[in-house]
């Protein structure tokens, strides 16, 4: 979709004109919204235009030390897409293809420019950059599609706790962090996140993505949550809540997971160390499914805890 550039009134008397000074972005450059454009200059004042949509910038109409007035278009963007896919698996590979299938349907569907994101929650790759899928028929390689990639454990959390970017500052709990630093690292970044200028439910969203996502021991846990209500001094701040409902929450699937261990050793007998690693690696869902399996299970091989090599006599 075509968005022209206009520029605006700027608050400027009726009547005067302005110079354009700079652009901040050639033919070509993808934008987004709010992005500084164009700079432009009266005899007392600059003014910046922001980009009044996302996508490619691709005419220009305008040109430096041209005089204008407001109103006057000084360019167009063409409305881009933003896909942005999350995979939270500890490999790459289950994402590349759906990466392109989604491109695909969305281009043949909006029939727009579309800029396809990976976000990785558990693998760094080298950070930021770009990923590849490719397709072969036999040596001949048939396909290949980029997309930009960001591997959130390779970034350093320090850098993006201490940003203006709040989403940023949410997500440096998935982040490169010596661990002694963790602790407080979280504690930093719930301060800046109680405090910034976003509206309360994002505040909250923002807080609720560092308590579930850092990789804090219980005890670190509870004395992140005790320096934070003393630091807020409100017992009943959202964030503060957030913390101890992740504490609440871990220990009743801790709880759930040492169910599930006593009545599979009283069904099947003692579990061998690779099984008692197994149980110990399940997700909240996984163990939820192995619960249910369990009544007509006869074997831990069918519970898919045990392979055929490692099972018991």
């Amino acid at each position: 979709m075509r968005t022209e550039i206009i520029l605006p009134e700027l608050g400027l008397p009726d009547g005067l004109l302005v110079t354009l000074s700079v652009w901040y972005a050639e033919p070509g450059d993808f934008v987004f919204e709010g992005d500084r454009l164009v700079e432009v200059l009266t005899d007392g004042a600059t003014f910046d235009v922001p980009s009044p949509a996302t996508g490619q910038l691709v005419e220009r109409w305008a040109y430096p030390r041209d005089v204008l007035r407001p109103g006057q278009v000084l360019g167009v963007v063409w409305l881009a897409l933003i896909h942005v896919e999350i995979e939270h698996e500890d490999t790459v590979q289950p994402l590349r293809p759906r990466m392109y299938q989604y491109y695909e349907q969305l281009r043949r569907q909006y029939r727009l420019p579309v800029l396809p994101i990976g976000l990785y929650l558990g693998v760094g790759l080298s950070g930021i950059g770009i990923d590849v899928y490719e397709e072969h028929f036999g040596p001949l390689r048939v396909l290949q599609f980029q997309y930009l990639c960001v591997g959130l454990p390779a970034l350093d959390a320090r850098k993006y706790a201490a940003g203006d970017n709040w989403l940023g500052v949410a997500l440096s709990a998935l982040m490169r962090c010596p661990p002694d630093e963790r602790a407080q690292l979280t504690l930093e970044s719930l301060q800046r996140l109680e405090t910034c200028p976003e509206n309360a439910w994002r505040r909250h969203l923002l807080g609720e993505c560092v308590c579930a996502y850092s990789p804090l021991t219980d005890a670190q846990r509870e004395e992140v949550a005790d320096q934070f209500r003393a630091i807020t001094k409100d017992p009943e701040s959202p964030m503060t809540k957030s913390l101890l409902d992740t504490l609440q929450e871990r220990g009743r699937q801790e709880g759930v997971r040492h169910s599930l261990r006593i009545v599979l050793e009283e069904k099947f007998g003692p579990l061998s160390p690779e099984v008692i690693e197994r149980l110990s690696g399940m997700s909240q869902e996984e163990i939820e499914q192995t619960l249910r399996a369990f009544i007509r299970a006869k074997s831990l091989q069918e519970l898919g805890l045990e392979n055929g090599a490692g099972a018991q006599a």
